[in-house]
């Protein structure tokens, strides 16, 4: 066997990928799926063919075959022998570039070896990193006693879970109803105030004759640019907010919802 036999033989003429999915071809990250899981629909079971020429299979063709290398030399004619000795050339070429091709191609699977390493000491490195961090927090919890009030299992994690969420819903449901509570009770508690056909003059007269009234403008351009009513109006507004939510109250001193909800539980 030659040495041009021997690279051919050492590199076949087509490499096909493995695309396998069963459990036993597959390698995280790099080929096939997991256990539990199919192949995509209309998924190939190969590779779509490549239609360039190997580079293998192109210069193979350049080699010369023993029989007819030996009947050519037998040759005494001129150009025979030119001939021959541009053959000879031209695969002592293609076995150069052979040669070239087998070395690159080994150095590219060293380096592909190299990195798969690479990437499996990282992700290794990486699963040992959580699994302190775990152990460090489990010790922690074991040295403050609180593994009581951790749940265990699973079904124990969903069950807390689950009852987090309802006391959160509770909570959001019950903030809505105050809310709610406390704007009906403030349009009963303002509904005495509310201007009528029966008390529009009594209103009317009430709001001339009050002491305290805002300053009369003459156009609404200086209502715009006057600033001390609508200051004023809004600090008794916040005032009168504040005083409600510390108080429980609603629009002044009457009964707000929190009084309301204490009245219904104790009764």
């Amino acid at each position: 066997m030659n040495p041009s036999q021997r690279v051919l033989r050492a590199f076949p003429a087509r490499s096909v990928r493995c695309y396998s999915s069963s459990s036993s071809d597959y390698i995280p990250g790099r080929r096939g799926y997991a256990p539990g899981f199919n192949a995509p629909v209309n998924t190939r079971n190969s590779p779509k063919p490549s239609r360039k020429t190997p580079l293998e299979t192109t210069l193979a063709s350049h080699l010369p075959s023993g029989e007819n290398a030996q009947r050519k030399s037998d040759s005494k004619s001129g150009m025979n022998a030119y001939r021959e000795a541009v053959r000879s050339k031209r695969f002592e070429y293609a076995q150069e570039l052979l040669t070239a091709h087998a070395q690159r191609r080994q150095q590219s699977l060293q380096k592909q070896e190299e990195n798969f390493k690479h990437l499996d000491s990282q992700r290794q490195q990486l699963h040992n990193e959580k699994q302190a961090a775990i152990s460090h927090e489990q010790e922690v919890i074991h040295e403050l006693e609180l593994d009581s009030a951790l749940p265990t299992t699973e079904s124990e994690t969903l069950a807390a879970r689950d009852a987090h969420r309802l006391e959160n819903l509770r909570a959001q449901k019950r903030t809505q109803s105050d809310a709610r509570l406390n704007k009906l009770l403030a349009i009963y508690h303002d509904s005495n105030n509310f201007i009528t056909k029966e008390n529009l003059d009594s209103k009317l007269s009430a709001l001339v004759h009050q002491e305290n009234r805002p300053p009369f403008m003459q156009t609404y351009d200086d209502l715009k640019t006057s600033q001390e009513v609508g200051d004023v109006q809004q600090l008794q507004r916040r005032e009168a907010m504040l005083r409600d939510v510390m108080e429980g109250t609603v629009s002044g001193q009457h009964v707000g919802a929190r009084a309301v909800r204490e009245w219904v539980e104790k009764n």
